[in-house]
C-alpha cells in the first residue's frame, strides 16, 4: 500500500504537467495564427441546425425545427478567446433541444 502512494503521486503529477503543456501549446498555436494571419484562420463560423424535442402527453416526442444559428468556433483542442473548439461545435449540429415541462412536486407536511 505504501509503495502505491508515491507512484500515484508521480502519475498524477505527470498527467497534470502533460495537460498543462498541451494547453500551453494549443494556446500558443491559436495566438500565433491570430497574430500572423494566413489561409489557416483559427476561427470559423459554423451554421447549426437544431430541433426542439417536445414531449407530448402520451410520452412520445415531437420534433420541430428550431431557428438556425451561426456560431463562431476556434480550431483548437481547448476553448480559447471565449469560443468553443470546432470539433465540439460540429458535434452539436442536429442535436435536439429538450422542451419538457417538469412535474411540480409538492412538499408534504
Amino acid at each position: 500500500m505504501n509503495r502505491l502512494v508515491p507512484i500515484a503521486k508521480k502519475a498524477a503529477t505527470i498527467l497534470i504537467v502533460a495537460i498543462l503543456v498541451t494547453y500551453i501549446g494549443d494556446y500558443a498555436s491559436v495566438r500565433y495564427r491570430i497574430w500572423k494571419p494566413s489561409t489557416n484562420n483559427p476561427f470559423e463560423s459554423v451554421k447549426l441546425d437544431r430541433f426542439y424535442a417536445i414531449t407530448q402527453k402520451n410520452g412520445r416526442e415531437d420534433y420541430e425545427p428550431a431557428d438556425s444559428q451561426t456560431v463562431t468556433c476556434v480550431h483548437s483542442i481547448f476553448p480559447h478567446s471565449g469560443f468553443n473548439p470546432c470539433w465540439y461545435v460540429v458535434r452539436q449540429n442536429g442535436k435536439a433541444i429538450p422542451m419538457a415541462i417538469l412535474p411540480i412536486f409538492r412538499a408534504q407536511h
